[in-house]
């Protein structure tokens, strides 16, 4: 399986084939995706340590208010959710607009049945496309209010 979403990786995946920055360098990984960010970050900290000093990652508390794996966004995270949430803003402003086209379309009572039946299917095709784009556009949004980023990176 190939895939660049991140949940799906953290539910399904037991192995991990990871193509570096380096070209024709794989690196095969024991784990699903959140392991390998956290070994992956362990690591460069690790590397950015002084002797002696001790390694810690920074940890978010939960609305359980116990510990997560969640990490503090940077200002480039934050910024990049920014501009992901403008981007839904223009996605979701251009799909409700596509949906009252196709339902003025739909009122024409000319219009004939498989014609209708199309046009309710693509509706439906663009109610999708809104909930998930208000999905993650909410998701978003709390992670830059929150300062925590809950999908490692």
């Amino acid at each position: 399986m190939v895939s660049h979403d991140r949940r799906l990786l953290d539910r399904v995946a037991q192995k991990l084939v990871i193509f570096t920055e380096t070209p024709g360098q794989v690196v095969v990984f024991d784990g699903n995706y959140s392991d390998h960010v956290r070994r992956r970050d362990e690591s460069i900290q690790a590397r950015e340590l002084r002797p002696g000093q001790q390694a810690k990652l920074p940890r978010a508390e939960t609305p359980g208010g116990g510990p997560s794996d969640c990490r503090t966004l940077s200002k480039n995270e934050q910024e990049r959710r920014r501009k992901w949430i403008a981007e839904a803003e223009t996605k979701i402003s251009r799909l409700e607009a596509d949906k009252e086209e196709l339902l003025a379309v739909m009122k024409d009572p000319a219009l004939d049945n498989q014609k209708r039946i199309d046009l309710a299917e693509r509706c439906g095709e663009i109610e999708q496309e809104l909930y998930e784009c208000l999905e993650s556009w909410e998701q978003w949004n709390r992670e830059i209010e929150e300062g925590i980023d809950r999908e490692p990176a």
